[in-house]
This record gives structure tokens, C-alpha cells and sequence, in this order.
């Protein structure tokens, strides 16, 4: 129970984030959004976060290989969901365009960095099975259902109640996963790595 709800629920934030960034960035200043063109969006969003998104990953699996993801579980999913809090606070002040090229680059990279464990644990936890490829399908398509079901409802959310509480439910949603971590095994780790001293 405890592996189910972390898959399901982990990413719920991050996914009702996701499904809203473009509307915030696009819409304009009177509907509560950021008003970028669609020339300012392609730029911050489409190549700065990108490219953000890729270095994260990339540094999250290094992190992983030489300290083991028992190590950087927690560190890793509280990096993946702190930013969500920047957006929070775009909502509420509105800042200057460079900014908010900093915020969606953070948030990238923290993303990336943090899908890097998410990843892992569930290779992890495949590994070993009898049906391995059959576990990891399962699993990816467990967290693909939290992530339609995030999604759906995550645009009548942000109508009903404005951007600055969307995202602040955005940042509440993220907890149940964060909570799971008390509670998921780890155990399928190898344990070369902590006996290696990496």
C-alpha cells in the first residue's frame, strides 16, 4: 500500500503544476497571468526550461549513481516540490520577465533532479520481479493515471479560485507524497554502494 500511494501520489503537485504553467505565463495580467508573447514563452519556457529540465535530470542521476537513492530520496523530492512555492509567489507579485525566466528555470531543474529518484525507485523496484518489464509498466502507467486525473480537474481549480490559491493548493498537494517517504522500503537498493562508501 505503501509503494502504491508514493506512486500515485508523488507527483500530484508537480502534474497539477505542469498542466497550468501555460496558461499562467500566457494568459493576461487582468485574468491573473504573466502575459508573455508567444515568442517570450517559446524562449522561457520552450528552450530556457528545457535545457533546465535536461541538466536536472542529468545531475540527478550522478547524485544517484555515487550516493544511492536511499541517500537522496528525501533531499530529492523536497528539491522537486520546494519550487513550486515560486510560482506561489509569481502568482502573488507579478515580477519582472527575467525573473520569471529564473523561477521556470529553477523549477525545471528541480523537476528534472527530482523525476530523476522518482524514476529509479520504480527501476528499482522492478528489478528482481519475474515480469520486471511488466512491474515498470504497471507502475509508469499508475503514475500516468495520477497524473490525468491531476490534470483534469487542475484547470477548473485555477478558474474557480484564481491562480495565487491555485498554486497554493499546488504546493498543499504535494505533501501526501512527501508523506509517503516515511513509509516506502528501500530495500531492493543495492547495498554495494553504501558499503563502497559512495
Amino acid at each position: 500500500p505503501a509503494i502504491l500511494a508514493f506512486i500515485l501520489l508523488f507527483r500530484v503537485g508537480e502534474l497539477m503544476l505542469v498542466k497550468m504553467t501555460s496558461p499562467f505565463l500566457m494568459n493576461p495580467v487582468a485574468e491573473g497571468g504573466m502575459a508573455l508573447s508567444t515568442e517570450e514563452f517559446g524562449l522561457i519556457y520552450g528552450t530556457l526550461g528545457i535545457v533546465a529540465l535536461v541538466t536536472g535530470g542529468i545531475v540527478g542521476g550522478v547524485v544517484i549513481a555515487r550516493r544511492g537513492l536511499r541517500r537522496c530520496l528525501w533531499p530529492m523530492a523536497i528539491a522537486m516540490h520546494a519550487p513550486n512555492l515560486l510560482y506561489l509567489w509569481a502568482a502573488l507579485t507579478h515580477p519582472a520577465k527575467a525573473l520569471l525566466g529564473g523561477i521556470v528555470a529553477v523549477e525545471q531543474a528541480a523537476y528534472g533532479f527530482g523525476f530523476s529518484a522518482y524514476t529509479v525507485f520504480l527501476l528499482e523496484l522492478s528489478r528482481g520481479q519475474k515480469f520486471a518489464t511488466t512491474h515498470y509498466a504497471i507502475s509508469t502507467g499508475l503514475m500516468g493515471l495520477s497524473g490525468m486525473v491531476a490534470g483534469y480537474f487542475s484547470g477548473d481549480i485555477a478558474k474557480a479560485v484564481g491562480f495565487p490559491w491555485f498554486f497554493g493548493i499546488v504546493c498543499i498537494a504535494a505533501l501526501p507524497g512527501l508523506v509517503t517517504l516515511f513509509f516506502v522500503p528501500l530495500s531492493n537498493e543495492p547495498e554495494s554502494r553504501d558499503r563502497a562508501g559512495l
